[in-house]
């Protein structure tokens, strides 16, 4: 590696999954040249308020790995976290990573909820394999931005159970919610 190809830039990501599979090939087919990926995956099992503070537990403990490797900015990933824990928690969540580190913090759906912002969106359609009640928390995370929730469509799977479907399969599942909720709401 040459001196001019050095990472510029280094994004910690948290994630929330023991195994990460296509999250970095995602990432590197979006990102420009020179910013890197510095993944600790976090085990979430089951969508469960216990299980988020299990696998918070050793939070500062990955937190020190992200800093050790210097990275510029920290996001907790993976939108089922926050949908648990509920806005308050989120919050403060994402303020103890940036306290704790002194680096920049956000989360996936932080940034998500930027996006919708960015392109002024106000009545969401959501397709997901979330639970009833995480996509109701979803609602009061968008409506504090002013949006609201047009329909829910979903297929609540475990985690352990959207970790073992394939790409292939992951993808039609999303189309199948995404079209279905087209259909109803054309609006």
């Amino acid at each position: 590696m040459f001196v001019d190809e050095l990472p510029t830039k280094k994004i910690g990501y948290l994630s929330p999954r023991h195994v990460v599979e296509n999250q970095a090939y995602e990432f590197y087919r979006l990102a420009p040249p020179g910013v890197i990926l510095v993944i600790v995956p976090c085990g979430l099992e089951q969508f469960t308020a216990e299980d988020v503070e299990r696998v918070t537990k050793p939070l500062d403990r990955m937190l020190d790995m992200l800093v050790d490797r210097d990275v510029d900015l920290i996001t907790q990933t993976g939108v089922p976290l926050p949908l648990l824990i509920g806005v308050e928690a989120h919050d403060a969540l994402v303020r103890h990573i940036a306290d704790y580190t002194g680096i920049p913090a956000t989360s996936q759906l932080l940034n998500v909820i930027a996006a919708l912002k960015h392109l002024r969106l106000k009545k969401i359609l959501v397709a997901n394999k979330w639970t009833d009640k995480m996509n109701e928390t979803l609602g009061a995370f968008l409506a504090r931005e002013g949006m609201s929730i047009a329909g829910v469509y979903n297929k609540s799977l475990t985690p352990s159970e959207f970790s073992k479907i394939s790409t292939k399969d992951s993808a039609q599942l999303a189309y199948d919610l995404g079209l279905q909720g087209f259909n109803d709401h054309a609006e």
